[in-house]
């Protein structure tokens, strides 16, 4: 397993769009191509590769004028599932984060996910919310300051 970030556009980043439609919308009855996607050419993207297979995974750093970063679009292929790869990529944005110094991290978690969040001790901020039809959290990472 590698984790790099890839650019805004690249074949790289055609793979992550693919991998989030499949993860992310496509179970919603959602196509990723209703998604503002040229608001993310200034966003961090990150991939998670297997040498053999390709993108397992991938989400996007937002960061905010506030100097907050905003995890978003975290996605793991459903074959790559309970290897470790979800907290191997939120590892890697908090350290980023981190040397970014940024104010905090934070992201919307489904509801589904909150679980794991809360494993890699991450904390709930606020009550439940919609977002694309289902229930989300906020949630921020407890190494950064609230």
């Amino acid at each position: 397993m590698i984790i790099l970030p890839y650019e805004f556009g690249t074949p790289e980043y055609l793979e992550g769009i693919a991998l989030r439609d499949l993860v992310l919308r496509k179970p919603l009855g959602l196509s990723i191509n209703n998604d503002p996607l040229e608001e993310e050419f200034d966003q961090v993207h990150i991939g998670l590769y297997e040498e053999e297979a390709g993108i397992m995974g991938t989400c996007t750093l937002q960061i905010r004028e506030d100097g907050s970063f905003k995890m978003r679009q975290v996605a793991i292929h459903p074959d790559a599932r309970k290897k470790g790869y979800g907290r191997a990529l939120v590892t890697f944005c908090e350290r980023y984060a981190l040397r970014q110094e940024a104010t905090k991290l934070y992201c919307h978690a489904r509801e589904v996910a909150m679980p794991f969040y809360k494993k890699c001790d991450w904390a709930i901020e606020g009550e439940v919310f919609t977002e694309v039809g289902i229930p989300h959290y906020q949630m921020r990472f407890k190494g950064l300051p609230a």
